[in-house]
């Protein structure tokens, strides 16, 4: 199996974190298909499934920050996650998951405990995407259980 790495870096990054496989991801730069918005970065989470996250190209006060996910199942299209009101550079994400597991969450590596964007690729629920509070909440519920030593929470307006 390949490692999972962040296009960024061009380097495989895994480290093991309270027996959750971490994945570390800085900016990197390309852009979506309609050139609105510009690739930061590129999380490979192994068997062909990856998620992706972009910024908006203009912006005057804030930058919205959007992820897509893709897999052999289900793609899940670009979804708003919030705004950001510094530089997406300043950003350190990385996707948490138990091994063995078909749920991650992605995390700043500024505010750990808070996660992002929910995603299981077994069922194929994934937060924001799916806006209905019990999906994020049945997601966040679980991936706390796969980590019973880390408090995680999911903010809508936890962005810097």
């Amino acid at each position: 199996m390949q490692l999972p790495h962040c296009n960024a870096w061009r380097t495989p990054l895994l480290m093991s974190v309270v027996s959750a496989t971490v994945w570390g991801c800085g900016g990197c730069a390309s852009q979506d298909e309609d050139g609105q918005c510009r690739e930061i970065c590129r999380l490979d989470l192994g068997k062909g499934r990856e998620m992706l996250f972009f910024v908006d190209r203009s912006w005057e006060v804030s930058q919205g920050l959007y992820y897509r996910v893709a897999s052999a199942k289900r793609v899940i299209p670009m979804t708003f996650v919030g705004s950001l009101d510094g530089q997406p550079e300043g950003l350190q994400l990385r996707a948490v998951s138990a091994p063995g597991s078909s749920l991650f969450g992605v995390v700043d590596d500024g505010k750990p405990s808070v996660v992002l964007v929910l995603h299981d690729f077994a069922s194929g629920d994934s937060w924001p995407h799916d806006t209905v509070g019990e999906t994020k909440e049945r997601l966040i519920r679980r991936l706390a259980a796969e980590h019973p030593k880390m408090r995680f929470v999911a903010d809508d307006d936890a962005l810097p």
